[in-house]
């Protein structure tokens, strides 16, 4: 199953805003529950969604990195890196600073920030082992849950 550190961020995000929501409205179990929940998924952020210098995009369903120096194509998007720093991921850790250093340095551009780079230029075939997928199923990084059929 594929996982997306960008929607993880939101995770975060969101939550600590339903949390303080929940805490005005006087609803402080509630409040700590969600907050709970935050704290374990910036956890798996930081353990599983840092790539060094930047927080990954997402993993594949054969569990490959997807925006990781790792890459030759697709190495660093905005969008998980956003969203984590807005998050306050990595704020007391030095991760926030650094991923938006990289996407100052890796995105930024004359004409503005771009999504990502570098940009894809085909398609990858990555099937693994699972045995499920017909051989003729193409699968794209940036869209791990779309495939392409066809050759």
């Amino acid at each position: 199953m594929a996982e997306s550190v960008f929607i993880a961020g939101l995770f975060v995000y969101a939550g600590r805003e339903l949390a303080a929501i929940a805490s005005r409205l006087g609803l402080h179990g509630e409040a700590a529950s969600y907050l709970d929940d935050v704290a374990k998924m910036e956890q798996a952020v930081s353990e599983h969604g840092w790539d060094g210098e930047w927080f990954l995009r997402a993993y594949d369903d054969f569990g490959a990195k997807i925006g990781s120096k790792e890459c030759e194509e697709g190495k660093i998007f905005i969008e998980s890196n956003g969203f984590c720093v807005l998050a306050g991921i990595g704020l007391d850790d030095g991760k926030a600073a650094k991923a938006l250093a990289a996407t100052r340095e890796h995105l930024a551009t004359k004409h503005g920030i771009v999504v990502q780079q570098p940009a894809y230029s085909r398609y990858y075939l990555n099937l693994g082992e699972i045995s499920s997928y017909p051989p003729d199923t193409r699968r794209t990084p940036a869209f791990s849950a779309t495939s392409i059929r066809g050759s």
